[in-house]
């Protein structure tokens, strides 16, 4: 090869991933040899100077490319809005009787706490922690007191709840079973109704969180039939999609109350009633009871109605 130039060799090669091999030339296209190949150019490094990772971006198990985490700025004014709400409570509304100073300062740290869940300047996960934390630094509670609920087993028990649910969204289980039914009585709008009806009573008693079952499993399938339908939010959203959406939200909230594990809160309140004194004995079974009356009536009529309005 000349001097300072590269041979045909150096301009292409084969270079061996873990699908195969492949080979690059000047235009940076590929000529692959079988399986899913990229370009040196596609890897992030300049052609014959061999594979080089790119330094924001990691890759998964399968090899696919994962952009770099982002940090979430601080949205200013709704943290404002926030921080007034608890300081409003704090400064302007006198202590009542009988209210430590101590109380109605954590009052107002709760107050714009919530406010703060609600109108979001920070994600939730790192808003909650901002309110304990500040309960800490103004001494208004004891380290010990702030995370003592950290300690409770209805708190992993809930926190181990999402972890279930997130299993059945990552590895498509939920999908594969909603669609299933889908496929059986998806011969008309109602049927869809109904078809998600009946995979969500299979699901619920194993998969203990509603907000799971919503928004990672039937929201994403009702979307995706209300557009093959062309039923858009907007003008076309009655043609389907809205029908599928009211029909799931009392599906949800019929199904979620059936059994102990159909959602998180139920185990909380089971919790709640045996630290007032009303511990409940053999408590799947006596929930399972009760839930089996109102439940599964439940979801059956709206959709229906709907229809026939």
């Amino acid at each position: 090869a000349p001097l300072g130039g590269r041979s045909r060799l150096a301009r292409e090669r084969p270079i061996r991933t873990r699908s195969g091999a492949f080979r690059h030339d000047d235009t940076g296209k590929n000529q692959s040899f079988g399986g899913t190949f990229a370009s040196e150019r596609e890897l992030g490094c300049k052609p014959g100077a061999g594979v080089q990772p790119r330094a924001a971006a990691t890759a998964d198990g399968n090899g696919s490319e994962i952009a770099a985490p982002q940090l979430t700025p601080v949205k200013l004014v709704p943290f404002l809005v926030s921080i007034a709400f608890g300081l409003v409570v704090r400064f302007a509304i006198p202590v009542p009787a009988g209210v430590t100073p101590e109380g109605w300062q954590l009052l107002a740290i709760f107050v714009s706490t919530v406010a703060g869940l609600v109108i979001g300047p920070l994600p939730v996960g790192a808003w909650a922690f901002a309110g304990v934390t500040t309960a800490v630094a103004t001494k208004t509670l004891t380290f010990k007191a702030a995370f003592s609920a950290f300690s409770l087993d209805v708190i992993w028990l809930v926190v181990n709840a999402f972890f279930l649910a997130k299993g059945f969204v990552k590895s498509g289980l939920g999908d594969r079973v909603a669609t299933y039914f889908v496929k059986m009585f998806g011969k008309s709008s109602l049927g869809l109704s109904y078809g998600l009806t009946v995979s969500e009573g299979i699901l619920s008693p194993s998969m203990p969180s509603s907000t799971a079952r919503c928004g990672g499993i039937y929201l994403p399938i009702i979307v995706s039939l209300a557009k093959q339908a062309g039923s858009l939010p907007g003008k076309t959203a009655n043609k389907l999609g809205a029908f599928l959406a009211q029909a799931q939200l009392q599906t949800t909230a019929h199904l979620s109350s059936i059994s102990l594990t159909g959602a998180a809160q139920n185990t909380l309140g089971l919790v709640l009633a045996a630290n007032l004194g009303y511990p409940v004995a053999n408590p799947w079974i006596t929930w399972f009871k009760a839930g089996i009356v109102a439940g599964p009536p439940g979801p059956a009529p709206p959709p229906a109605t709907r229809v026939r309005i």
